[in-house]
């Protein structure tokens, strides 16, 4: 497998991963002991008095994460400095929300993407993959792979 296609498989699977811990935290809310329910509605009424900073923080990681992700799709250099300002984004609002309620298989999906997080961080920087976001490099490598036959 090419290494751009290698990569590229890496950023469809974080986002799909993304999209399933997103989509099973809420769906797994329900399923939570009554305490913990407690918990969460307090924690949503604190946020629902005063949203406005919540949804700046959430609209701009959202703008970051399509930023990112597209451009590294498509090997944009200045993607790199974005998929990190995400990531920072990310770390800030989660620490500003505190503690969250969740049930463990939503744990470990965010475990797992957690560490797909890191090795496209490590990817980005780290070569052979590093050389596809210099810009004569990149139209180099997928000449080769077009010349060779491999498409991504």
């Amino acid at each position: 497998m090419s290494p751009s296609k290698s990569f590229r498989s890496l950023l469809v699977c974080a986002t799909l991963l993304n999209l399933v811990a997103i989509g099973l935290y809420f769906i797994t809310r329900n399923r939570l002991p009554l305490e913990m329910k407690l918990y969460l509605n307090v924690r949503h009424a604190e946020f629902v008095s005063d949203p406005g900073w919540l949804f700046e923080a959430v609209a701009f990681e959202l703008v970051l994460f399509a930023a990112s992700f597209g451009g590294l799709y498509f090997f944009w250099r200045p993607a790199r400095v974005l998929y990190i300002g995400f990531l920072l984004t990310e770390l800030l609002v989660t620490a500003i929300l505190g503690p969250r309620v969740s049930l463990g298989s939503v744990e470990v999906i965010n475990e797992i993407l957690c560490a797909a997080m890191g090795i496209i961080l490590y990817a980005m920087f780290a070569s052979p993959f590093r050389e596809l976001f210099e810009k004569r490099a990149a139209m180099k490598v997928l000449a080769n792979e077009k010349e060779n036959g491999i498409t991504s």
